[in-house]
């Protein structure tokens, strides 16, 4: 959740993963999932932060997660391929 600042000053909590997309026409326009629309007084690159740190707070064990899967995924490229030549690096013997 995020709290962002109605035009009329008054403040209101958003759910981040239900904002569709944001407009700035110069006030700030957020349009949720279901089309409902909030004005605010937030500016737009202010919102993105917001939005960036809820994301960095609510989900650090998936990215972190995500890190080490790609990191596996390598070794485990390295490894299939170590497989495959015999499990000792494979020399080319040409004259």
């Amino acid at each position: 959740m995020i709290k962002l600042r109605r035009l009329n000053d008054t403040e209101i909590v958003v759910n981040a993963d239900k904002i569709k997309y944001v407009e700035s026409t110069p006030d700030t326009i957020v349009t949720l999932m279901n089309n409902e629309k909030i004005l605010v007084s937030n500016s737009m690159d202010e919102l993105i932060q917001k939005v960036i740190e809820f994301r960095r707070i609510s989900y650090p064990v998936i990215l972190k997660e995500k890190e080490e899967e790609t990191a596996c995924s390598d070794q485990d490229s390295e490894l299939q391929q170590a497989d495959k030549n015999g499990g000792a690096e494979q020399v080319n013997i040409s004259s």
